[in-house]
């Protein structure tokens, strides 16, 4: 969660009310930055542009489903109470 915080994509609130909330709106954070928060600049090599084609070809469906998968995720993980 801290590279998550370091990042600017969550929110960490300390405290007995505290928790963890998303910095901004779902639809700004993109898997990719996600995955380079928590594992670091993705390289490959060779560098065919794989990474690239697969994180921001935007209006790819399986991408768009696997981006909103993943928020509820990690909104469940965040807050755990919430239904969604």
């Amino acid at each position: 969660m801290r590279k998550l915080v370091v990042a600017d994509l969550v929110k960490s609130v300390s405290g007995n009310n505290g928790g963890f909330t998303l910095a901004k709106p779902a639809e700004q954070i993109t898997v990719y930055s996600m995955v380079e928060a928590v594992e670091g600049e993705i390289h490959s090599y060779p560098n065919f542009g794989f990474i690239d084609r697969v994180f921001f070809l935007r209006h790819s469906h399986l991408l768009v489903s696997l981006q909103k998968r993943l928020m509820i995720f990690l909104t469940r993980l965040i807050m755990p109470g919430l239904r969604c």
